[in-house]
């Protein structure tokens, strides 16, 4: 009988302290030519979700294999009680596409010949 008054009181008071840590903001920095909103959306961990680490590895590889982006990192500042702010640390890539165009305009000869950098540009989401 004393055993299971000890196992029952144990038990009721792991559950009452079991009480997760919650995500309440995600930010971005480093962030210059990127959209903050399509990265939100790669994302598998939203506000208010539990503090999971390997589902935040899962963001940073995503992240990672995303062509506009070198390097991912993440950090966990510790807002109040159970509330952390994630803050995605982020490095851009510098790609330049070649941009090559011939053409012939009102019987004149149109040439242009450059580089450009368009990484995830509004004209792309679209």
């Amino acid at each position: 009988m004393k055993k299971t008054i000890v196992i029952l009181f144990y038990t009721l008071t792991a559950f009452c302290w079991a009480q997760e840590d919650v995500i309440s903001k995600i930010e971005f920095t480093g962030v210059k030519r990127c959209n903050v909103i399509f990265l939100n959306k790669l994302l598998i961990v939203k506000e208010a979700s539990a503090v999971d680490t390997i589902l935040i590895q899962k963001d940073i590889k995503k992240l990672k294999r995303q062509v506009a982006i070198a390097n991912a990192t993440f950090r966990l500042d510790k807002i109040s009680g159970n509330n952390y702010k994630l803050v995605y640390e982020i490095e851009e890539n510098f790609t330049l596409y070649h941009k090559l165009i011939f053409g012939l305009l009102m019987g004149n000869f149109l040439t242009m010949l450059g580089y450009m950098n368009i990484i995830y540009s509004e004209e792309i989401l679209r």
